[in-house]
């Protein structure tokens, strides 16, 4: 994902908006998107194939699912991460070993649904099983609790990023939020069989129609 975090960057520097990118104000608007996307399964829960059959609301959930994206890219960025994938895989092996110490064994293996390419437990499931815990509501329930618990570590505090990546605990606490709000976000665009970087570019298009450069 660096030529898109790139692309993101770039956009936000035209606009002179890096003054305003403290990980305070990246969370919050990152949690206010994660809001919007779960205001769309406030009273309903549909299944992704149905989701993927209404093209309007579809095309609504992917916009705002790019925009958690953006903000979650560009906090990722400023925080020094480098290999989004890896951290993915470690944050699915950190959560799988903690549901198996929780004795919780049906956590623990949905945990493997998370990325892309591991899937391999969605055999053991029926179709009733899958269909009623997997929705899009869930999923967005999940990114919205993560992005939650990011926005807390900064309740009392605004410190710079360099400020951040100086305290390992704090930075490792924020970075842990983050992944996994990218981590529910990417799955969720893989089970709408949307392409993330073609999502994020596109409404990075009508952003840019609402703000203008100069």
């Amino acid at each position: 994902m660096k030529e898109i975090i790139a692309e993101i960057m770039e956009f936000a520097n035209e606009r002179d908006w890096k003054k305003f990118h403290t990980p305070k104000n990246l969370s919050m608007a990152l949690s206010v998107e994660a809001g919007e996307l779960l205001e769309h399964f406030l009273w309903c829960d549909p299944s992704f194939s149905e989701l993927k059959a209404d093209p309007e609301e579809l095309l609504a959930v992917e916009r705002e699912l790019a925009d958690v994206l953006i903000y979650s890219l560009q906090m990722y960025h400023y925080l020094g991460g480098e290999g989004l994938d890896q951290d993915i895989k470690n944050m699915i092996q950190a959560n799988s070993d903690k549901m198996e110490k929780l004795n919780c064994e049906f956590a623990s293996k949905k945990i493997f649904l998370y990325f892309k390419g591991n899937r391999g437990f969605a055999d053991s499931l029926t179709d009733d099983e899958w269909n009623g815990f997997y929705t899009p509501r869930y999923l967005s329930s999940e990114l919205s609790v993560a992005s939650s618990y990011l926005l807390e570590s900064f309740v009392l505090a605004d410190p710079a990023f360099d400020e951040l990546k100086a305290i390992e605990e704090g930075h490792g606490q924020v970075m842990t939020s983050l992944v996994n709000v990218m981590m529910y976000g990417l799955e969720m665009f893989f089970q709408l069989g949307v392409d993330p970087e073609k999502a994020i570019r596109d409404k990075m298009v009508v952003n840019g129609e609402r703000y203008v450069v100069g």
